[in-house]
């Protein structure tokens, strides 16, 4: 299981026994994928504090040209 979904359902007050196996698969398939990556017309949208956190969550890694990252 990843962090990522261990830390949302501690978030909600789950343990992961607490949960269908089926769900955390699907839960484990989702927090695998990459980051949804933001356009040029997306960053012009948005206020910079907005543009450091998309950043910081990898939402600009094709763009900046990581894309192996």
């Amino acid at each position: 299981m990843t962090d990522k979904v261990t830390a949302a359902l501690a978030a909600i007050g789950l343990a992961p026994d607490d949960v269908d196996p089926d769900v955390l698969a699907g839960l484990r398939t989702a927090a695998d994928k990459p980051p949804k990556q933001l356009t040029q017309a997306d960053l012009e949208r948005m206020s910079a504090e907005q543009i450091v956190a998309a950043e910081a969550d990898g939402r600009l890694d094709h763009l900046l040209g990581r894309q192996g990252a």
